[in-house]
């Protein structure tokens, strides 16, 4: 399962470069840089994945993990809920963490004012600070909506203005954008025009050499070479490829999926599906009623509890 997880690791990575890059244009390249161009104010993210190894298969279904981003407001949430049975820990150890369910939730929101959050994992440390850290935690529903920041804060943490950014190819044209890619190990081939999520879609392949896109300069240089060998053994023996599919019509993608097939005595398969649509009917709005949490000041008493046990 680890050495799954490892190929999933960097294969994503490849993935998210090789589909950020419509008319169904006959070329694979040319479609990839027009969906890298195509603004979208609105856009709904739903993760689902499949792992089977040794006889066992671990399932995500689509949208247990969703992001719902509006760039223009400057808001999003991000909601998950895994099967709780996927982390095989036993039901007395979950309970301890506040998980009674068969699923792990948690939901986060950011309205552009505040950051709230919801998750009996989430009361379940803070109870956890408060008896062990001699922390204060503020008395009520610890499972419900929690206020953790505002944009005060965040400002003050020189987070406010932080956006997250996707890794992009930054060739000119489609020439320059299949030689980029190539170099790196990445092949994309048009498979034809049909309907993916409701959708008329193009269908492309994408062949992925892990080993050669690792040596490439599309890795960030952030990245330590221990961890890119770790990456390599985990490669070693297995195939990967993936799917994209671009809206005909915006020119927005609809769907990256990846596929690892590993052989040999750490021989399994995974899947990994990611979902891009417009959110129907999107609710960034405050939660009606929360619990304010001082994170600033727990974090203060951490980092002094952490700062005394270390000797100052």
């Amino acid at each position: 399962m680890r050495r799954l997880l490892s190929v999933f690791t960097a294969a994503v990575l490849v993935l998210l470069v090789a589909g950020c890059g419509n008319s169904a244009a006959s070329d694979p390249y040319q479609l990839v840089l027009q969906t890298r161009d195509a603004k979208q104010d609105q856009v709904q993210i739903d993760f689902g994945a499949s792992v089977k190894e040794s006889g066992t298969t671990v399932t995500l279904d689509p949208g247990a993990i969703r992001i719902v981003i509006d760039s223009k407001a400057g808001k999003g949430s991000f909601h998950m809920a895994l099967p709780a049975a996927a982390l095989n820990i036993p039901a007395a150890q979950l309970a301890q963490m506040g998980i009674t369910g068969n699923t792990i939730d948690a939901d986060v929101l950011w309205d552009g004012q505040a950051l709230y959050a919801k998750s009996p994992i989430l009361g379940t440390l803070l109870q956890l600070f408060g008896a062990q850290g001699g922390i204060t935690i503020p008395s009520g529903d610890l499972t419900g909506w929690l206020k953790l920041l505002t944009k005060t804060e965040l400002d003050t943490l020189g987070l406010g203005t932080a956006t997250a950014a996707t890794p992009t190819p930054g060739a000119a044209d489609a020439a320059a954008l299949k030689n980029e890619l190539n170099n790196a190990g990445v092949t994309l081939t048009l498979a034809g025009t049909e309907t993916k999520n409701n959708v008329n879609s193009s269908h492309i392949t994408v062949a992925i050499d892990v080993n050669k896109f690792l040596d490439s300069g599309m890795v960030p240089s952030t990245v330590q070479k221990g961890q890119l060998d770790q990456l390599r053994e985990a490669a070693k023996n297995a195939t990967v490829t993936g799917d994209l599919w671009v809206d005909n019509a915006s020119k927005h993608l609809v769907e990256m999926d990846l596929h690892i097939v590993a052989t040999g005595t750490n021989a399994g398969q995974g899947d990994l599906t990611i979902a891009f649509s417009t959110p129907s009917s999107p609710n960034f709005d405050a939660p009606p009623s929360s619990l304010e949490i001082p994170t600033m000041q727990i974090v203060g008493q951490l980092i002094q509890m952490f700062g005394a046990s270390l000797g100052g």
